[in-house]
This record gives C-alpha cells, structure tokens and sequence, in this order.
C-alpha cells in the first residue's frame, strides 16, 4: 500500500479525507443537482427555435403585431414559466419568439421577469397555436419542428387539465387535403354546428367588416392563476344571427357567449390581429388580417359559397 504524508492537491480542492479513496469518497457526495442538465436543454430549445425562426420566418415575432412587425424576434419567451412548470421547460411547443419590447413590457411588464401578464400569455398561446399548425400542414415548406402529442402535453400541464388529450390532431388539421372542421365546441352550451357548411357560413359572419359579434379574449384570472378566456359579444338581436349563433346566444340569456377553444381556434383561420381598446392590457379583440388570408384558410372550395353567404349576410 502506498501511503502520502500530503494530501493530493486534487484531494485537497475536493475536500476529499485523506484516508479514504477518491471512489469511496465520491459515494458520500450528494448526487449532481439535475439544474445544470434542465438549464443546459432549456438554453437549446431556445437556440433552436431562435435558428428556426430566423432562417424561416425571417426572424419575424410569432404574435402579429403591426407596431413591431420590423422588430427583430430575438427573445424566446416561455408561455408557461420554466420555473412554475419545470416539465415542459424545454419543449418548443412551450417558446414563442417575441421581440424584446413584447417580451419585457407585454409578456414582462416594467421589464419584470418574475411577473407574468396573463392576458397576454393568453395572446401568445393562441399565436403559438397558429405557428405549430403552419408547421404541422408544412405550409410554408419549412422542416416540422413540432410534436401534437407535446403540443397537447404543454396546454394540459400548463392549464392544469387532461382534456386536450382528447383533442384529435385532425380537430387541427386536415387530412388528405380536405377540411376537417370540428363541429362543436365549449362546454356546456358552447357553440355547435350541424355541418361544415354552418361552420364555414358562420366564419364569414364573424369576418364581416360591420362587427355584429365582437370576439375577443379576457383575463379573469387577477389573483395570479390563468384565467385567460376567449368570448363572443353580440350587439344586434339574436334573430338576424346566423343559427349556430343565435341558438347559443338565446340558451345563454346573455350578449356575452365563454367559447374559449373557438375564440382560441379562429386564430387558425387568421384572426391575429389584437386590439387593446380600454388600454388594460385584459381585454384583446381579434381582427382578421385580411378577407384573403381568412378565404384561404378554408382549403376547400366547396365550403366558399358558404364563407361567402355569411359573409354577405
């Protein structure tokens, strides 16, 4: 046995008994704080979509904003905080690219990282919706990136349920070129069509430039937990409605109609336009980008003549 009058200046940093053998010793650590491994595919994920979204977005922000459209998406925000939801901190599925002002005053107020405005983790929500379809359908011939199972794991964990495991993917695509448009949706009276040619008729209702039907989404959740909901208003009386609306509206008993999973999916159909006219940052409604880009997303003329039927109702 060979025996040291010195400790090994290794052993000495270590802090490692000079009696005992540096595996022996290695056995009483505590075991490595996985934080440095969560940190490290966290910094990934952010690097790759930030990669992603500069060679194929032309590093444009995910949330459509007029006032920083130029702006430059250089900050990968988490829509659900890494640090209040650690198990899908590194999923793509959960980052959205932001500009640095929409991220440390919009998504940050007063540049406050531990603070989150939910309204406007709502926004960024359905606009991430928007991007994994896209990328899903492949319609901007870019690589897919994302994962539907992850994408339903994040909503789930992130808004603290298990119902979007229900969720098909093809309630978000289409398959083999032809629209599969869900037909009901919300809970309890919801909204409910009888076919895609009600589904499609409504569409162009609400795409009207008279807005009939206000749609916008609104944060009820002050005290701290997410509450983002979306919503349709009506300001006419219920009998020039289109049906699928009117039945809604009449069996509220209310102007006001809570379809959060609509409201979430019209950003499908390109309503990515959010107006904050009260200034709260709480109250966001949604605006088309264009006739076109709403008539596009319709992927089957079959379903056009009654786009434009409720268009021009």
């Amino acid at each position: 046995m060979i025996m040291y009058n010195q400790r090994n200046w290794r052993d000495i940093l270590s802090e490692k008994p000079k009696d005992m053998t540096r595996i022996e010793y290695e056995i009483t650590l505590p075991k490595p704080s996985e934080d440095c491994m969560t940190t490290y595919r966290i910094n990934r994920a952010k690097k790759n979509l930030r990669r992603f979204n500069d060679q194929y977005r032309n590093g444009k922000t995910e949330v459509y904003d007029e006032r920083h459209i130029k702006d430059p998406a250089t900050q990968m925000h988490h829509i659900f905080p890494a640090s209040d939801y650690p198990a899908i901190a590194d999923y793509l599925e959960n980052l959205i690219a932001l500009t640095p002002t929409q991220h440390y005053t919009y998504a940050h107020p007063n540049n406050n990282t531990q603070y989150i405005d939910r309204a406007y983790q709502y926004v960024c929500l359905v606009s991430k919706t928007g991007t994994i379809r896209d990328n899903l359908l492949q319609k901007n011939k870019e690589p897919i990136i994302y994962d539907f199972y992850l994408y339903q794991t994040v909503l789930n964990i992130g808004l603290g349920t298990e119902e979007f495991y229900e969720v098909q993917e093809m309630d978000l695509l289409k398959k083999e070129g032809k629209n599969m448009a869900k037909l009901d949706w919300g809970r309890g009276i919801g909204l409910h069509f009888k076919n895609n040619n009600e589904y499609y008729e409504t569409l162009g209702f609400l795409t009207k430039r008279s807005r009939l039907v206000d749609i916008y989404t609104h944060d009820n959740g002050r005290s701290g937990a997410w509450g983002g909901q979306g919503k349709l208003e009506t300001h006419v009386g219920t009998h020039i409605l289109p049906r699928p609306l009117r039945e809604a509206f009449e069996k509220s008993g209310d102007a006001r109609l809570s379809v959060t999973d609509y409201v979430l999916n019209l950003r499908n159909h390109g309503f990515t336009i959010e107006q904050d006219f009260a200034g709260n940052r709480y109250t966001y409604h949604l605006f088309p980008e264009s006739l076109d880009v709403v008539v596009k997303s319709i992927e089957s003329e079959e379903y056009e003549e009654d786009f434009f039927r409720g268009y021009n109702w």
